[in-house]
């Protein structure tokens, strides 16, 4: 059941561009491979990130990075593209189909994108499955800024 506190937002600040390739003019075609510090993890209550780092949910001891790689990139319409998204959490790989937008290029050519995709926690084998009262239904946002490697 919802909470009055619904929704809580858990950030993962430390993020890692690992590769990017892409044509400042047209995203289509591009690449990059994030990771990030699942351990670094915050949501304003410190018992809850302890709860949230425990074996129970993300198990931050055995699995304290995250990735994804994106391909696939095809340009749709106006600033928005369309691509594949393998993540990789706890240990468990999922691939989603995903939308961004391109929000900006600056002058030295890095590009930021936003997007936002809903999925379930318990693709990733995240969480208890008696007695768990946390939400299954989870959206992550992502702003991210990429420069070519």
């Amino acid at each position: 059941e919802p909470k009055p506190t619904d929704p809580v937002t858990v950030t993962f600040p430390t993020m890692t561009v690992v590769s990017a390739k892409f044509d400042k003019e047209n995203l289509e075609g591009a690449t990059a491979t994030v990771e990030f510090d699942i351990a670094a993890m915050a949501s304003g209550i410190a018992k809850r990130d302890g709860h949230l780092a425990s074996e129970d949910y993300l198990n931050v001891a055995g699995f304290p990075k995250g990735t994804i790689i994106v391909k696939d990139v095809k340009k749709k319409e106006g600033q928005t593209y369309s691509a594949t998204a393998e993540v990789n959490v706890h240990g468990v790989g999922v691939t989603w189909p995903v939308e961004f937008s391109h929000v900006s290029t600056d002058a030295s050519g890095a590009v930021t994108i936003e997007a936002t995709h809903s999925f379930k926690r318990s693709e990733f084998g995240i969480g208890k499955s008696d007695g768990d009262t946390a939400a299954d239904q989870l959206d992550a946002t992502l702003k991210l800024t990429l420069t070519n490697s």
